[in-house]
């Protein structure tokens, strides 16, 4: 389920792309049925512009906390499962839905972004995704040369 670490964070929510909020609701899903974790927190969406990118200012990205039942790897298993399954921009595809890097910023931290280019995996690739996950549930293994 996911939560919000403070109660601003619920209207911002409201405002995200609807691309981001279909990927916060497949980290969700994939967080409870594949590692087991009840409870998501966002502890950012929205920040003014600094040194970074601006992504957050533009309401392109959400920060989850690490996940608390499967800590720092199942929160890196996480963004490689999103990365397998959504492609930031065609254009640019050394970027990233989700940064594999927990470290940076403040906290550790998974931090997913979009693009108005960003674009999920077909049907019969989502399928082969399903199917794995399903028989490897916490040994997932992502794929590789989808999409």
């Amino acid at each position: 389920m996911i939560e919000f670490k403070d109660p601003s964070l619920m209207s911002q929510y409201q405002k995200l792309p609807p691309t981001l909020i279909t990927i916060c609701n497949v980290i969700d899903l994939l967080a409870h049925h594949v590692l087991g974790e009840e409870h998501l927190i966002v502890t950012s969406i929205f920040r003014p512009k600094t040194t970074d990118s601006g992504i957050h200012s533009m309401f392109r990205a959400i920060d989850f906390a690490i996940f608390k039942e499967s800590g720092e790897e199942g929160t890196l298993r996480m963004a490689e499962m999103i990365n397998s399954i959504y492609k930031y921009d065609y254009q640019r595809p050394e970027m990233q839905v989700a940064n594999t890097t927990l470290y940076h910023g403040t906290a550790p931290h998974l931090h997913i972004q979009v693009h108005s280019n960003t674009s999920a995996m077909d049907a019969m690739h989502l399928k082969t995704l399903t199917i794995s996950l399903a028989a490897q549930k916490k040994n997932f293994q992502p794929l590789t040369g989808v999409v």
